[in-house]
């Protein structure tokens, strides 16, 4: 009898009151830099730009969270999921970029430039690195924790099976590490908190400052790419920090199910693997090729060529963006393509990196070989195609497919029409193909083309490519879609 006097939110008030829990996460989030004044009092005069959207986000936040509060939740309709993923991110991006307005150096496009590069794990940035107030480094980093394992996520991690499941799947994070939904989100924080700390010891070691270690760690691992030198990791001109941050890009470019393998002993499991192999393939086929052609566009040293080389092509590879040379401008034409071809096709899924993302174009691959042979046997003959994921041997049928397939189309349709619109802009084709691909695969390495002065169509352009790389497509139109048929629902009960 007691249920009869609570109501059930479903639809509408549902969606308000998670996007209650994620707008008071965004206020949060905003108000964690402020812990940088213990260590730098003298920038006490910055803490307002961050108090006033924090603040206001928690307000916000605790104001539509009342439409679930003592409410019994009702089951996630069709498609619901993806609208709060959606509004999710928009709003995370919004606070975020607050402090940036406040604070009177950046205008609306260029703060939410800067947030959604950060939240995306992209790197691109407009702000004045060398005169930029250390609590605003920690608020790009910040953004670049929280964004490289996803909002979402870090919800799912206090919410149980039962409301969290379908949230966890629609970011983008398709396998359990355990049985338990919020042990796996958990045990996925506890991993990647781990790394950045092994980074920022490693760095330190090497001779880094505490702060930059802090900074380019989470950079690394989030393979965000956000650094706080000019320069980037070239500023320190050192094999040991450039070694340290490579491994860190291909830890945080793998899948966390991986990580996991490889903490249990599970070796062979990992090497058997078909994102292991198809990323053993690139390194071994891409690698010599670029190395070379870099060398022979004016190196004179080859051990110089190599260190280069290795540490632009993981970069790339990862989606991180972080960088040991000044320009990518005088490059040859073909290891830009090179490198284009490595931008688009990014790190694993179920990691911080972004792109197409190898399970995806390892598939492709795949396909295409199945098509071949197909064509030598019999048409009475039927084939199971299956592959080797986590050390099982899984069917891809039809289905699967078809809808990698037309992902891949979709993305290079977006990518054709982001570069289409820098090439409006002045922007050479190669020039818009290499800044473009760097956008839409969440990867942050720059040819010139996105700098502070570009053109506000620029730089939305390149905001929507960083939106829809990280949260990836059909959660982005499947999103938009449910929205506004949620909306005109409302609005026709009225």
């Amino acid at each position: 009898m007691m249920n009869q006097h609570f109501k059930q939110a479903t639809g509408f008030s549902l969606i308000l009151g998670y996007l209650g829990i994620t707008t008071m996460l965004a206020g949060g989030i905003t108000l964690l830099p402020l812990f940088t004044l213990f260590f730098y009092p003298e920038e006490i005069s910055q803490a307002k730009y961050f108090i006033i959207p924090g603040i206001l986000a928690i307000l916000i936040g605790y104001i539509l969270n009342f439409y679930i509060r003592g409410k019994e939740k009702g089951q996630l309709q069709k498609n619901q999921d993806m609208v709060i993923v959606l509004l999710t991110w928009i709003i995370a991006i919004l606070v975020s970029a607050f402090p940036f307005v406040l604070s009177g150096n950046y205008s609306f496009t260029q703060a939410i430039f800067e947030a959604t590069s950060g939240l995306s794990t992209t790197g691109f940035s407009i702000i004045d690195i060398a005169n930029t107030p250390n609590i605003f480094f920690i608020h790009r980093s910040i953004l670049l924790f929280f964004g490289g394992i996803g909002l979402v996520l870090i919800m799912t991690s206090v919410l149980s099976d039962v409301y969290g499941m379908r949230l966890y799947h629609a970011e983008g994070h398709a396998d359990r590490l355990m049985p338990n939904l919020l042990k796996s989100a958990r045990m996925i924080i506890l991993i990647y908190s781990a790394y950045i700390t092994m980074g920022v010891i490693l760095y330190i070691i090497a001779g880094m400052s505490p702060f930059d270690a802090i900074n380019h760690a989470i950079s690394a691992v989030s393979t965000g790419g956000f650094s706080t030198k000019v320069e980037s990791i070239g500023y320190y001109n050192d094999p040991l920090i450039e070694w340290i941050t490579i491994v860190l890009m291909i830890l945080g470019s793998t899948n966390f199910l991986i990580h996991l393998m490889l903490i249990q002993g599970k070796f062979q499991t990992v090497l058997r693997h078909c994102e292991t192999k198809f990323s053993l393939g690139i390194f071994a086929v891409l690698l010599p090729l670029s190395v070379i052609l870099l060398f022979q566009s004016g190196y004179t040293h080859a051990k110089e060529a190599f260190q280069d080389g290795v540490f632009q092509f993981v970069s790339a590879l990862s989606t991180t963006g972080l960088q040991t040379i000044p320009t990518f401008s005088t490059w040859p034409a073909s290891l830009i393509f090179i490198f284009v071809l490595l931008m688009l096709i990014g790190g694993s899924t179920g990691s911080t990196a972004g792109g197409l993302k190898q399970y995806r174009v390892y598939i492709v691959f795949k396909e295409m070989i199945w098509y071949i042979q197909g064509l030598f046997l019999s048409h009475r003959v039927i084939r199971i195609h299956t592959i080797n994921r986590y050390g099982k041997m899984e069917r891809i049928d039809f289905v699967e497919k078809n809808k990698i397939f037309i992902f891949i189309l979709l993305y290079l349709s977006l990518f054709a029409m982001g570069t289409f619109i820098f090439t409006l802009s002045g922007a050479s084709l190669e020039h818009a193909m290499f800044e473009f691909s760097s956008a839409i695969g969440n990867v942050g390495l720059s040819i010139g083309v996105t700098n502070s002065e570009a053109d506000p169509l620029i730089h939305w352009t390149a905001i929507i490519g960083m939106f829809v790389g990280r949260l990836e497509i059909y959660i982005v139109f499947l999103g938009l879609i449910q929205f506004y048929r949620e909306g005109k629902a409302k609005v026709s009960k009225r």
